[in-house]
């Protein structure tokens, strides 16, 4: 008689292999499951973005520079200040248009001088020996003198950036006519070049027949 076959180790092996796919399964469609809903999510949040603002951006206010002032300007190198450029020809046919004038600290003129200019032979003689170091001379700017003159200061040699002179008042009194002008001397301790400036300023004035004084002013 043949003996009955043991057949519960092969089930529980069939058993448990069953279990281990089941499993297999599970954690695989969790896996799609939460993957997916991650992508949607991020549609979704990609989808209600806001558009970016395409209008323009609001027109600023012009920046102003600040216009530099005397001293700032003296610090410059000589061949750096802008005023030391002759102005463009003109006639000056109207005492109250504004005067022609000529600042810097770039001559050829060496010492102090305080002059008044009349005719344009006197002014072509000293344009020329302004500008002597200048190659070619700058143009002779046209003056009409029979309502013109020019008046001029050069305060000689200085041995450094920071000193310049300005005309600040043209008063007439009766008779006579006073230029009154400033120097500026840079202050004790002060930053500047080390290079020989020689101040001077130029003006184009209506023309008196008056005795004309200059006058430094404190």
């Amino acid at each position: 008689m043949d003996e009955p076959k043991n057949t519960s180790p092969r089930k529980a092996v069939w058993l448990a292999a069953g279990a281990l796919i089941a499993i297999t399964a599970i954690g695989v469609i969790k896996d799609q499951s939460f993957s997916g809903s991650e992508n949607g999510a991020t549609e979704q949040k990609i989808m209600q973005a806001p558009a970016a603002d395409s209008s323009p951006a609001p027109a600023t206010a012009a920046f102003t520079k600040k216009k530099p002032s005397a001293y700032e300007k003296s610090r410059q190198r000589p061949d750096q200040v802008a005023v030391d450029q002759p102005l463009a020809k003109g006639l000056m046919s109207n005492a109250s248009e504004a005067p022609q004038s000529w600042s810097g600290v770039d001559s050829a003129i060496q010492g102090n001088r305080e002059v008044v200019i009349e005719n344009a032979t006197q002014w072509a003689a000293l344009w020329n020996e302004h500008y002597a170091h200048r190659i070619p001379v700058p143009p002779l700017p046209e003056i009409d003198f029979k309502q013109s003159q020019i008046v001029g200061i050069w305060t000689g040699v200085k041995p450094s950036s920071g000193y310049t002179v300005d005309i600040v008042e043209i008063r007439d009194e009766g008779s006579r006519r006073r230029v009154i002008y400033h120097q500026t001397i840079p202050p004790l301790g002060a930053i500047a070049a080390a290079v020989m400036t020689q101040p001077y300023t130029l003006r184009v004035i209506a023309r008196a027949e008056t005795n004309i004084r200059f006058e430094i002013q404190p």
